[in-house]
């Protein structure tokens, strides 16, 4: 075959059921049918055809009654490693970002999982937790944590 043209009314050689077929099938017809080099350039009208012989429902666009207009905002958390020597407390051990520094030097913070994103409540919150700012094995790091805020 050598147009799209011809290639386009070849695909409708197919079976009904082709995009249900395994990709290795789908490669054998369209190399029997001659156009495993289709491009599928189609015109609106085409591809409704198309969509119409193999029972394709295009997807519909989502219109969102706002659209974003401003920068989105986040923002920057400071982290830090906590590494404790007693084993009661390795399990806090990991990377952390401090949601808060209180003058009386307690710590808020909340962890990092192994995928470098906080532990959060379903709803979004941060999961927090406390320590003291004077506690060994909370050493800084020069990392910085952006976190988008809705």
């Amino acid at each position: 075959m050598s147009s799209e043209k011809e290639m386009f009314e070849a695909s409708f050689q197919r079976p009904k059921n082709f995009f249900k077929l395994s990709g290795e099938r789908q490669w054998e017809i369209d190399k029997s049918l001659g156009i495993l080099d289709w491009v599928g350039d189609l015109t609106p009208e085409e591809k409704q055809r198309f969509n119409d012989h193999y029972g394709i429902k295009p997807k519909k666009k989502v219109h969102y009654p706002v659209l974003r207009t401003k920068k989105p905002k986040f923002k920057e958390y400071e982290v830090i490693h906590i590494s404790f020597e007693l084993k009661s407390f390795q399990w806090a051990n990991g990377l952390y970002i401090i949601l808060d520094k209180r003058k009386d030097g307690t710590l808020e913070m909340c962890s990092l999982g192994r995928d470098g994103k906080p532990s959060l409540f379903d709803d979004g919150r941060f999961m927090t937790s406390c320590t003291g700012d004077k506690n060994k094995g909370i050493s800084k790091t020069n990392l910085i944590y952006k976190h988008y805020e809705r």
